[in-house]
């Protein structure tokens, strides 16, 4: 009896021993969450949607899943993995910051830095117009990706601070259209939208001629390619004729086509500085350079306020064209007009160029005493 009670603990024991043995062998391990070390994002400036990019570091497998979150969520499509770095399909929709988040097994893990991926619209082949195109026509722009919706910006640097023009666009088997609005004119910036995203497309030249009434006054020069050139103001900027200003030492003014602004600029400086130590009426008296630095003339509720006196070059062509820029409105007194080159040489810091407008057709051109001639003052402006 003693022997079989023995027998009969021993068989419990031994069926305990061995359940709990195969129980311990059949569990089944729980998943951690992937283990990442060492990540490194790509650079906004580095990612395209709809390609690919790659986030470097330590742990990653070929059993990860990886999911973008921000605005929209996106399960990404992964290209390759090893040890050292993952790579995938930026969405082409994609824009803006987005936390990364990277499955395995069931288990996640958030990495602690944002992918940030440029808000720009996804465009291949495209092809702008390169002949220049005249102004208020349609223009094709080729090219794959563009959508319903998508507008066009327009945009320079001779425009006022913050204009542009925003326009509506029509899709195309090709690409897209668009009609130039008006005012439009010069070398411009194209620029796609589409939403809060965006793509620079590059540039297209406006055809600008002599005779047109544009940014703020009329054009009476533009170069051989019709794409720069020069405005006029529509007339003479002060009630009367004025006197230039001090007499002071030369400054490296230029009588060239296109130095008129710069000359203006070492001017105003020169008088700016000669105020902390110099005297009399001009302390507080404008000169001619102040004046047009200080014009701005308003169309249509724009502001053009970038205005300067010309130089000799300049308003010599002024003179040649002032029977066309008459034809939209700008008057010119009878009168000489003050120039923003200076006399080279002898010494005659009293001295000024003038061109003069009482002739009809004859270009002449002469030294004025800056301090006693009143004689006129006509601003222009560049493109």
């Amino acid at each position: 009896m003693k022997y079989n009670i023995i027998l009969f603990i021993t068989a419990i024991v031994l069926t305990f021993i061995y359940t709990g043995c195969e129980q311990e062998d059949t569990i089944t391990p729980t998943p951690i969450p992937p283990i990442l070390k060492e990540i490194s994002f790509p650079s906004e400036s580095s990612i395209m949607p709809g390609k690919i990019t790659t986030i470097t570091g330590k742990g990653f497998s070929g059993k990860d899943k990886l999911s973008l979150i921000g605005d929209q969520t996106y399960v990404v499509e992964i290209t390759s993995v090893n040890d050292f770095d993952i790579s995938f399909i930026v969405p082409k929709e994609a824009g803006g910051q987005y936390t990364v988040i990277v499955e395995r097994d069931g288990q996640t893990t958030t990495l602690e830095e944002k992918l940030k991926i440029p808000l720009i619209v996804v465009l291949e082949d495209v092809v702008l117009p390169s002949a220049v195109i005249t102004q208020e026509t349609l223009v094709e722009i080729v090219g794959k990706g563009f959508e319903q919706g998508d507008k066009i910006k327009l945009s320079a640097s001779f425009y006022p601070e913050g204009y542009e023009f925003e326009i509506s666009t029509n899709i195309t088997n090709n690409g897209i259209t668009f009609t130039l609005p008006q005012g439009a004119f010069g070398v411009n910036s194209l620029v796609v939208t589409r939403g809060n995203k965006m793509t620079n497309l590059g540039t297209i030249i406006i055809e600008t001629n002599v005779g047109d009434e544009l940014g703020g006054g009329v054009v009476f020069w533009v170069d051989n390619s019709k794409s720069h050139g020069l405005i006029c103001n529509k007339s003479h900027i002060t009630e009367s004729a004025v006197n230039y200003g001090p007499a002071l030492p030369e400054v490296g003014t230029l009588a060239d086509i296109g130095s008129g602004k710069e000359n203006s600029e070492k001017l105003k400086k020169q008088i700016s500085d000669w105020r902390q130590s110099g005297d009399g009426e001009w302390l507080t008296k404008k000169t001619v350079v102040e004046l047009c630095d200080e014009h701005t003339v308003t169309v249509n509720e724009v502001v053009y306020n970038d205005w300067f006196l010309p130089s000799e070059g300049e308003l010599s062509e002024l003179f040649l064209a002032k029977n066309i820029v008459a034809e939209k409105g700008a008057i010119f007194k009878s009168d000489n007009y003050w120039t923003s080159t200076e006399v080279v040489g002898n010494g005659w810091a009293w001295a000024q160029l003038y061109v003069n407008f009482y002739e009809p057709e004859n270009l002449v051109t002469g030294v004025a005493d800056r301090v006693n001639w009143l004689i006129g003052v006509i601003p222009i402006r560049e493109f």
